[in-house]
């Protein structure tokens, strides 16, 4: 303990924070790495922002918090640029206080001058530093100053030396043992520059560790446990078309057999589609049919349903006539693809740019959603029986103009269901907005629909109903946000026909997520997608994986049905034969792999 024998006593300085620059430098950096590496939610970044928060605090309470002693004179400065000076040979009292830095909790010690002079001092200092106590009782031995109870209590009652924190004495200590190589090597350095040199070396430490983890990662995913085909998806078949390419939406099925529709022969832009037909479950093809209206490329985005009668339905961008244009052209097959009607182009003349169309058929309406490329525009037009327009077309709302970039757009995809007598659409507004409507006749009208305002970026949304229930799957890779974030498939549930969604349960939480596809059969639904693993980047290229759930909330764990490879999921159906997932596997633009699995329910 420290007894000044001479006045004025030496020289004295604490801090309110004893502590050195490392521990505000980790937090911050802390909070630095967790802001800038991509992080696995939106928690991760508040968490981040919080950090580099607290740790600007404990710097500039740090920095700016401290009592000197220069003399006879006393300097107390918290936090603020004003600084109290009292001279303690002049000391006339010394009165205890709620202390503002404790919330009122504690004392504070508030030192007056018989000249007018005053200070205060915070708990913090005269709780762990001995020498202040000492100062402090000797200044008032000397110059007979008052004290009230408590503080008397404080100076003369206890030692000073039983204020003597652990963490107090481990400073001290450390201070007395030689400086380490880091450290005489950081004193070189000038003091603005090594606050940054110290701050980048923990930033590095913590980028160090995340590569570490993407490390572990990645030998877990390919070398210690790989992850291999489920059996029941045992049965795969390369198919015949190729090369070529597709979208999401191109396989369909009535039961006894799937088709599948592709573009091949792709000149720039444009290509010739082409229908192959399997009455063995996926196992064996039929030659091909040229399903667009001319042999010669001048066809594009296309999708295939069939109807609850058996016919065969294609939507299919075709050539316009003048440079840049485009329209949507519907053909129907009666025999199973074998012949196509002459087809009819369903959307209207001031629609120049034809994105991804989607069919909905049922016994009660035939419809088929597309959007503008040049306007935004979502559009869903009636459908007659042989495939013509029935009525203009409704405009549904505006989604985003990026549609003219070939295979890989990501907006300008539109989702139909019927449930309960009810339409429903949905479609990405704008590049991150999910929305909704509803028709209650047959697509004449349309209303808004309610708890569809999930922001999200870009995704193919797809919906199946079980008749009663909508459930609606949709990607979130957050590509487009300012951090990458860990992407979901998000899964909504609607029992009012459209009307209104709730959020279910996140299918699954992987580093990158592509197309997928959503169907209602045997009495489940089941949910296919294109993604790959991983902590930071993939661990592997993408694989195609499964689940599937009898309630939407609750999903079975993914297991994949392919081979890493650049993989898109094509479509998923249920035939006769049981479940047949396909996909393609890209090795060149419009030069894919088309590959099919299949599985008993």
């Amino acid at each position: 303990m420290f007894r000044p024998a001479e006045w004025p006593p030496p020289s004295f300085e604490a801090r309110l924070l004893p502590s050195s620059w490392v521990i505000p430098i980790f937090i911050l950096a802390i909070g630095v790495a967790l802001t800038l590496i991509p992080s696995t939610s939106w928690g991760s970044q508040l968490a981040g922002t919080l950090l580099m928060g607290v740790a600007t605090t404990v710097a500039l309470l740090r920095s700016a918090s401290r009592i000197a002693l220069r003399g006879s004179e006393l300097a107390v400065n918290f936090f603020w640029p004003a600084i109290a000076v009292v001279n303690l040979g002049r000391l006339a009292s010394i009165t205890a206080r709620r202390s503002k830095a404790s919330f009122g909790i504690a004392p504070a010690l508030e030192l007056k001058t018989a000249d007018g002079q005053r200070a205060t001092i915070r708990l913090g200092w005269w709780r762990r530093e001995p020498e202040l106590l000492a100062i402090l009782a000797d200044s008032v031995r000397r110059s007979g100053a008052t004290l009230d109870g408590h503080v008397a209590s404080i100076l003369r009652d206890r030692p000073p030396g039983e204020w003597w924190s652990l963490e107090q004495q481990q400073t001290r200590e450390a201070a007395k043992r030689p400086p380490t190589r880091l450290e005489r090597l950081l004193g070189r350095v000038p003091a603005p520059l090594r606050f940054l040199l110290q701050m980048g070396l923990y930033v590095l430490a913590i980028v160090a560790m995340y590569a570490v983890f993407e490390g572990m990662d990645r030998l877990s995913e390919n070398v210690l446990f790989p992850r291999h085909i489920d059996p029941a998806w045992s049965t795969q078949v390369v198919l015949p078309p190729n090369p070529g390419d597709s979208w999401v939406g191109n396989v369909a099925t009535d039961g006894g057999r799937i088709y599948l529709a592709a573009r091949q022969t792709v000149e720039g832009f444009w290509g010739t589609i082409w229908v192959w037909r399997s009455s063995d479950g996926g196992l064996s093809w039929s030659p091909p049919v040229v399903a667009s209206r001319h042999p010669w490329p001048d066809a594009a985005r296309h999708a295939l349903a069939v109807a609850p009668d058996g016919s065969l339905w294609l939507a299919f961008a075709e050539q316009g006539a003048r440079p840049a244009t485009q329209r949507l052209v519907v053909r129907v097959s009666h025999d199973h693809g074998v012949s196509w009607t002459d087809g009819a182009a369903v959307s209207p003349a001031r629609v120049g740019l034809i994105g991804l169309p989607v069919f909905l058929l049922t016994g009660d309406a035939r419809l088929v959603a597309y959007t503008d490329g040049q306007t935004g525009d979502v559009l869903a037009q009636r459908l007659t029986a042989a495939g013509t327009p029935d009525g203009a077309p409704a405009v549904l709302g505006q989604t985003a103009r990026e549609l003219y970039s070939d295979a890989n757009f990501l907006d300008g995809a539109v989702a139909l269901a019927s449930a309960d007598g009810r339409i429903s659409a949905v479609w990405v507004e704008g590049t991150r907005t999910l929305r909704a409507s509803v028709s209650r006749d047959g697509g004449v009208s349309w209303t808004a629909s309610n708890g569809l305002d999930q922001e999200l970026y870009g995704g193919r949304p797809r919906m199946a109903t079980d008749g009663s229930t909508i459930l609606l799957a949709a990607t979130d890779p957050n590509r487009g946000a300012r951090y990458v974030r860990h992407p979901h498939a998000r899964i909504w549930r609607s029992t009012d026909g459209g009307l209104t969604f709730s959020g279910a349960a996140d299918v699954t939480d992987v580093e990158d997520i592509g197309s997928l596809e959503l169907i209602w059969a045997k009495s489940r639904w089941r949910l296919v997608y294109d993604a790959c693993p991983g902590f930071i980047t993939c661990a592997t290229p993408p694989r195609i994986w499964y689940t599937e759930s009898t309630n939407g909330d609750q999903w079975s764990d993914a297991t994949v049905l392919s081979d890493i490879g650049n993989v898109q999921t094509l479509g998923l159906v249920d035939s006769n034969f049981g479940l047949a997932a396909v996909w393609g596997i890209e090795a060149s633009p419009h030069n894919w792999a088309f590959h099919l699995a299949r599985r008993s329910p």
